[in-house]
């Protein structure tokens, strides 16, 4: 785990999505298929570089249970 730069990117986060099943007359409805993906970042410099580490740090600092 390391933190990027600005400008830089990762590799990707998932290579597959399920969707709900639709029937063939609802597809054929269709036009466009739009899907909204909407992340939260959170950083916090001299954090630890180990993922379980750096996870029960910020759940520390959250007060997560």
């Amino acid at each position: 785990m390391t933190a990027l730069q600005s400008g830089e990117s990762t590799s990707a986060l998932t290579t597959q999505m399920t969707m709900k099943s639709i029937t063939n007359a609802e597809y054929v409805a269709i036009d466009d298929i739009n899907i909204i993906i909407t992340g939260y970042v959170m950083g916090i410099e001299g954090i630890s570089t180990i993922p379980i580490d750096a996870w029960n740090e910020c759940k520390t600092i959250g007060n997560i249970h």
